[in-house]
């Protein structure tokens, strides 16, 4: 991650040695940095102007190394799955019939909150529930269960 402090130092550094653009370069700005050090900081307009935008700089840098690292958060920010999507994807390819634990496997989600969240669409109408021999809870969803010919 990129430091805030160091940025304005390095900024700083334009205005008292012909090193301009050194704070571009850190950043991950290479070819502006580039410019930025043959124009002398565009004269001082661009490295007064990116001491005002500072703040902003050090966050694109960080942002831009974050999905480097981690890809998939760009996804999750595109595609966000609620909790009962989640559920409705386990079901689906569990012919309909879940249990809390499944859930929680399968989806990510905490085993406390596929439970509570089992219970609300149950509680809406969305699926039934039975208790199986062993006592497990089954939720089954309807819709979602392996459908048999009509003949």
């Amino acid at each position: 991650m990129k430091n805030l402090a160091l940025s304005y130092f390095l900024c700083a550094l334009s205005f008292i040695s012909p090193l301009a653009g050194l704070h571009r370069f850190y950043l991950g700005k290479t070819a502006s940095g580039f410019f930025y050090l043959i124009t002398w900081g565009f004269l001082g307009i661009g490295s007064i102007i990116d001491l005002i935008r500072m703040p902003t700089l050090v966050e694109e840098a960080n942002l831009r190394a974050l999905l480097l690292q981690n890809p998939q958060i760009l996804q999750q920010k595109i595609n966000p799955s609620t909790a009962e999507q989640q559920i409705l994807r386990v079901a689906e390819i569990s012919n309909g019939t879940v249990t809390a634990q499944m859930v929680a496997m399968k989806s990510g989600l905490s085993l406390l909150n596929a439970k509570n969240e089992l219970e609300h669409l149950k509680n809406s109408g969305f699926c039934t529930k039975d208790v199986a021999e062993d006592g497990a809870e089954i939720y089954t969803f309807v819709g979602l269960t392996a459908k048999r010919p009509l003949l």
